[in-house]
């Protein structure tokens, strides 16, 4: 009997160590093939950053490019800019010189007119004071007149 558990033993152990062997087979292959294709994928990744390095370069030229000339631009703008400026600040100041003298000319035009106006209303608050005046004569006149009628 113990020849015979020694034979399932031993056929038990044979039976396992050949498990262990596809087992291993097959863990190699697998990793194998993940290997192969861990580097494709690096590989591939490698190119795809080579062709976005590529195409950055020649995006970082042409803005290279546009940024001096857009520098040009802005120089050459800034230029008439200062020089319409100048024009209009010089426009501006012969505008303000005729506007003081127009201003001063409307001072004294309103002075004027004021001086005229105070004088009219003087003469005008004098005869309302004489008429006022003379209404309160007629007034107490024509009381005394009617008290004595009476």
């Amino acid at each position: 009997m113990n020849v015979q558990i020694d034979s399932v033993k031993s056929n038990n152990t044979q039976a396992e160590i050949k498990h262990f062997k596809l087992t291993i087979e097959a863990l190699r292959s697998e990793l194998e093939n993940s290997q192969a294709d861990k580097q494709q994928s690096i590989q591939h990744a490698v190119a795809n950053a080579n062709d976005e390095i590529a195409q950055l370069k020649e995006t970082v030229t042409t803005l290279r490019e546009d940024l001096e000339n857009a520098r040009f631009d802005k120089q050459e703008s800034v230029q008439h800019a200062v020089a319409a400026a100048d024009a209009e600040i010089s426009q501006l100041k012969k505008s303000v010189i005729t506007l003081r003298e127009d201003l001063e000319n409307a001072k004294y035009d309103k002075q004027e007119s004021v001086q005229h106006a105070v004088l009219a209303a003087d003469e005008e608050i004098y005869q309302l004071k004489k008429s006022v005046a003379t209404l309160r004569d007629d007034l107490e006149n024509a009381r005394f007149d009617k008290q004595e009628s009476v």
